[in-house]
């Protein structure tokens, strides 16, 4: 498949919601098509337990992350070359109210098997990253890592996505120059899988990486473009509309369901860590300002 042969892509939106063109940036020639297949409802929390946790969040101390009471239905995308063929799907777990952070995706293969995950570690991203202390590159950019994955089926991490931040200004004029990294897949052995550059965010990847790896690269930029429509516009979250939803004249691919019960516990968990750790800062917070 074409996608699977390029060396550089770029994610691009379409004129409907949740699509996307995945493009040669070279040649602008289309080498795969992104769509919705199936898109939950917005769940409503109807249970009396359901009831108490959302106002137990709306009164817990201490700074509310934008968008965090909101939730957000799961969506399935369908990435199809020009033919019409299947590649690959994405299957993005529904966020709970209480959550902060994006919920995974699944990349699963034309036949319902899971080829991978695009992951978050929430709680490692909870703690800002300290861009004083490093580790640095070459060009003094802060290498920001351990905080967003691409994992394999059985959920074991294969490639970390290492970020590059700065908050010098030189430092910074580099990381906005064109053709500069800012954001880099670093297989576990230490190898470059491939890079994203410049503000249009064009993937630069390996040729000699093999499938499944290959699959999850690309659909980690895709999971990255439909994110910023789905959990990094939640920060203009007086005017968040949520995507319609769209029910499936049948199953989007075969074994679907069950796809993101590992995950749905671990954000259950995370909330609930999430609420008494604001908690603890908010007290340390007031027991300071007290002094």
């Amino acid at each position: 498949m074409l996608v699977f042969e390029a060396r550089q892509i770029d994610v691009a939106a379409a004129d409907q919601d949740l699509h996307y063109v995945v493009r040669d940036p070279g040649t602008g020639a289309a080498l795969a098509e992104v769509a919705p297949v199936a898109v939950d409802e917005v769940a409503e929390e109807r249970t009396r337990q359901g009831r108490f946790a959302r106002l137990r969040r709306a009164f817990t101390p201490g700074i509310r992350a934008p968008g965090e009471a909101l939730e957000v239905p799961r969506v399935v995308l369908r990435v199809a070359d020009p033919g019409g063929a299947t590649v690959f799907f994405l299957d993005r777990a529904r966020k709970l109210s209480g959550n902060r952070f994006p919920p995974q995706w699944a990349v699963v293969g034309p036949d319902g098997g899971v080829l991978g995950f695009v992951t978050n570690d929430h709680r490692a991203s909870f703690r800002a990253p300290d861009l004083a202390k490093g580790p640095f590159d070459a060009d003094g950019a802060c290498l920001v890592s351990g905080r967003n994955h691409l994992r394999a089926a059985n959920h074991e991490v294969l490639c970390d996505v290492v970020v590059r931040m700065s908050a010098s200004e030189p430092v910074m004029r580099v990381l906005a120059s064109p053709g500069a990294d800012r954001v880099r897949y670093v297989g576990r052995d230490g190898a470059l899988w491939g890079r994203l550059t410049g503000e249009s965010m064009v993937l630069d990847c390996d040729p000699r990486l093999p499938w499944p790896s290959r699959a999850l690269l690309i659909a980690g930029v895709v999971a990255g473009r439909a994110d910023e429509r789905l959990h990094t516009s939640l920060l203009m979250e007086d005017s968040y509309v949520p995507p319609a939803p769209l029910r499936p004249a049948g199953e989007p691919y075969a074994r679907y369901g069950g796809m993101h019960d590992r995950y749905m516990a671990y954000q259950a968990e995370f909330i609930e860590w999430y609420e008494k750790e604001t908690r603890r800062i908010a007290r340390g917070a007031a027991a300071y300002a007290s002094d």
